[in-house]
């Protein structure tokens, strides 16, 4: 059993623990700011035999704990800012572990954490980091999600009797609601709008780019609502 140390500094972590639930070969545990205390002394005890961590050199935590975190035997830092002698991996390894933890995705964290569990002496095949699609269009009954407007309705012509005749309602929702299956809201929101016989079509994305000049490249979502047949009557 390797035993997992994440310091995280403020991300979620709900994705790590999900992951780390589906490994029998690793015992993790999460480090947050009220955490330090006991880091410190599970590490100066040699109770975590890998330690994770996304902060950086800046960060004062780390700085405050760096004596005791690199007691720990095996070390990865998630961020390429955090140089040093920090990590006991090699830089391409290191390349490739942040590859796996880039977007939240539960099969690459599962498989990311195999990978950095076999570092440390488990006996876990990890497969190799898989792309991760963020903008799309999410139905709680579908299974799926679906890369464009036309595939939705495909799956609605299907299942649903109505044939898309219903009124459209556009809703935006973040990516990580998806991955993460903190979605009952929006659940509740799109079974609320079919009753009232709307058709709710969702579309979810990682983040907006204001650094971008077009409207299609800043807003993920504005492309899948302007190409629709019908515009929908409101966005949520």
């Amino acid at each position: 059993m390797v035993r997992i140390a994440f310091l995280n500094n403020m991300h979620s972590s709900v994705m790590w623990e999900q992951a780390a639930k589906t490994i029998e070969e690793i015992a993790f545990q999460r480090f947050g700011q009220r955490d330090y205390a006991e880091l410190r002394e599970r590490c100066q005890n040699g109770d975590i035999d890998l330690l994770i961590t996304d902060m950086t050199q800046e960060t004062p935590a780390l700085r405050e704990l760096s004596d005791a975190v690199r007691l720990v035997t095996h070390r990865v830092a998630l961020s390429p800012l955090l140089g040093g002698d920090f990590s006991t991996v090699s830089e391409a390894e290191a390349e490739t572990v942040r590859a796996y933890f880039a977007v939240v995705s539960k099969e690459n964290y599962v498989n990311g954490l195999k990978y950095l569990a076999a570092k440390a002496g488990a006996s876990c095949e990890a497969e190799a980091p898989k792309p991760v699609r963020t903008n799309g269009i999410y139905h709680p009954e579908a299974g799926e999600t679906f890369e464009s407007a036309d595939d939705y309705f495909a799956w609605r012509n299907v299942h649903f009797s109505e044939k898309n005749e219903r009124t459209p309602i556009g809703l935006i929702c973040y990516y990580g609601q998806i991955a993460e299956q903190n979605i009952a809201d929006v659940d509740a929101v799109i079974t609320a709008l079919e009753e009232e016989n709307l058709l709710p079509i969702c579309v979810f994305c990682d983040s907006i780019n204001p650094a971008k000049e077009s409207l299609e490249a800043m807003y993920p979502w504005y492309s899948i609502f302007k190409n629709l047949p019908e515009k929908p009557l409101a966005i949520l």
